[in-house]
């Protein structure tokens, strides 16, 4: 808390973040845990280091990758939320994962299982993907940007501070990236695309399941030497209890040449999931992966068949004997299509309950439920798949059509045949490949069908309630924190500043008390407002008065935390200082300016004084 980068950033961000320790920091900068004091969450707040800040060059380069990087949203990466500049500093604000960092895991337990190793792969494979798509290569893919989530485990890759744009391969000329992870056409300068990522997730989950790195020496050259020119160990041999599809997925990353590895991430996390004849898998869980899969592929056809179904029929003229027939045959066919998908689902959890009871472990059948979302061997962008929908529609609108053009018969049976089974294909392939190139079918895995198929999977084992989660605390509002933090800062200054400032505590916790008062009356105004919006008997006028006394509830409140923010850094500098030797008027400057906000503090809680709730008359 003493650091002078904790000071200085804490001061630029003060009323809006309240930082409250250092999370780590590396080459490009430091991190630090905060708080919204707005939202009142948690988040990280990355600082460019101050020699790099110093430097217009690097900082301009560190706000535009972080501005590319926040293009990026997605469930496995890790979000940016603001990027801003103020004097020497340059920062961005991300999203808080608690839990730990790959390369943490890795020290506390060593190499991983193959199933973690899978799905960490096929995580970060997504977010690649992702990336990649939009044209953002990461090139520092490695464990301590590799974030797992407490309590979850899922896999987010972070810290995107020396990402590029990607238009296609191109020679930067840069060399920028860990050594032990880079790519050979990265480490030489050379031409780099997203393939460079898959080199480094292939480094990563090599370590990962062994524990060592697929080159080792002590000279970055002789490093790159290596990568260059040599074949990395198989991890085969290396990981021999490694499942085959695995190994050699991670293997094909490690190539030399780009060229030689897989063409995108989504090939990578593709190959993750292959079974081969011998099975990677046990006999009952590939039965319940197998069920899984036919149903989603039956869930598919079926809301194909009935986006198409419904074009089909309103082709036809209302009323008609033609609608009618149409009609009845679509009845039966999705009737038909639904008690398959039914049937077929049932199964599927009646192979997942004798898999629970043959001892399998309810992790692996709960992957075998939720199965990850399959790329289409080429994806479809929004536009082309809305284009195909379109095009489905009107080809079942046209259906009616063929009897009344007086085609031969051969010709009509084409036409026939043909405008019942196009729409439901161009349908499908519209669904599948749209689904995956806009994201959605990821974040449906991750937040609907991971977290359902744990819910069944704890009900069939005879739970019939999810496992219960460890309860965490809720956290203080900002203020209390502050206040809490300049107690704590208080108590360790030496006597004599203590009876310097004695008034200092208890005009802290008043300030404190009054912005938890001013927390309570916006709540109570956010809820009032909702209540006004809703009732169409509200007058404008109240709704105004309530519009504006919400602004100025929120301005007291945000002056307030600022104030206890301001009294926090001086006493942390004060604190910083003591035991340092310096010129004594200074040291009492700083002593005779804390004490004038401690003096001030009066003035601040008059004003605060009107804004507190009255009591509500019966």
């Amino acid at each position: 808390m003493t650091d002078p980068s904790f000071l200085a950033l804490q001061s630029a961000v003060a009323g809006r973040f309240s930082l409250e320790s250092e999370l780590g920091r590396g080459g490009m900068g430091i991190v630090f845990l905060a708080r919204d004091v707005i939202l009142e969450r948690p988040i990280a707040i990355k600082l460019l280091a101050p020699s790099l800040a110093a430097r217009a060059d690097m900082r301009r380069r560190f706000l535009r990758e972080a501005r590319l990087a926040a293009q990026c949203f997605h469930p496995n990466i890790v979000p940016i939320h603001e990027v801003a500049e103020a004097g020497d500093l340059a920062w961005f604000v991300m999203g808080y994962v608690p839990g730990e960092t790959l390369a943490e895991r890795l020290r506390r337990t060593g190499p991983l299982p193959a199933n973690s190793i899978r799905r960490i792969g096929r995580e970060i494979g997504w977010a690649l993907a992702y990336a990649h798509e939009r044209g953002v290569v990461h090139r520092d893919v490695k464990p301590e940007n590799i974030l797992l989530e407490q309590g979850t485990d899922r896999a987010l890759i972070a810290d995107f501070g020396i990402a590029v744009a990607d238009s296609g391969p191109h020679a930067s000329g840069e060399v920028a990236g860990t050594a032990r992870f880079m790519a050979p056409e990265q480490a030489l300068g050379e031409a780099v695309d997203g393939r460079a990522d898959l080199y480094a997730l292939g480094v990563t989950l090599y370590l990962a399941a062994t524990g060592t790195y697929p080159f080792e020496t002590g000279s970055a050259l002789a490093l790159v030497v290596q990568q260059s020119l040599q074949r990395a160990p198989s991890l085969r041999e290396k990981a021999p209890a490694l499942p085959s599809s695995l190994a050699d997925a991670i293997d094909q990353c490690l190539a030399a040449r780009a060229d030689e590895r897989y063409d995108h991430a989504a090939a990578f996390v593709a190959a993750l999931e292959r079974t081969p004849d011998g099975g990677e898998l046990p006999v009952e869980v590939r039965a319940v992966r197998t069920g899984m899969a036919s149903t989603l592929s039956l869930t598919d056809w079926a809301l194909a068949i009935a986006y198409a179904s419904f074009f089909l029929v309103l082709g036809e003229e209302a009323h008609s004997f033609g609608r009618a027939i149409m009609n009845g045959l679509v009845q039966g066919i999705l009737t038909f299509t639904a008690g398959a998908t039914l049937l077929r689902a049932g199964e599927t959890l009646l192979a997942a309950r004798r898999a629970l009871k043959q001892g399998v472990r309810p992790d692996d059948v709960i992957e075998a439920l939720a199965p990850p979302p399959v790329p289409p061997v080429t994806p479809l962008s929004t536009g082309k798949g809305l284009a195909l929908l379109l095009a489905g529609a009107g080809v079942a609108l046209g259906q009616a059509q063929i009897d009344v053009l007086g085609l031969p018969s051969t010709l009509e049976m084409i036409g026939n045949v043909f405008t019942w089974i196009a729409p439901p294909l161009l349908v499908h392939r519209a669904m599948v490949g749209a689904q995956y190139a806009s994201g959605l079918s990821s974040w449906v895995y991750a937040f609907v069908r991971k977290p359902l198929a744990a819910r069944v999977v704890g009900w069939l084992n005879g739970r019939h309630a999810s496992p219960p989660v460890k309860a965490v605390p809720a956290s203080a509002p900002t203020e209390v924190l502050l206040d809490r933090a300049a107690h704590e800062v208080f108590a360790r200054l030496p006597q004599h500043m203590q009876q310097e400032l004695r008034a200092l505590p208890e005009a802290t916790a008043a300030l404190a008390q009054e912005a938890v008062a001013l927390r309570a009356r916006a709540q109570e105004l956010s809820g009032a407002l909702r209540a006004h919006r809703q009732s169409p008997a509200a007058g404008e006028n109240a709704l105004a008065a309530l519009q504006q006394e919400q602004v100025v509830v929120n301005a007291r409140l945000a002056t307030a935390i600022t104030a206890l923010e301001a009294i926090r850094l001086d006493l942390l500098r004060l604190d910083a200082n003591r035991s340092l030797p310096g010129n004594l008027t200074d040291h009492l400057n700083v002593v005779r300016d804390l004490q004038n906000r401690v003096d001030a503090d009066d003035d601040v809680r008059r004003l605060l004084q009107p804004l507190r709730p009255e009591p509500t008359p019966v």
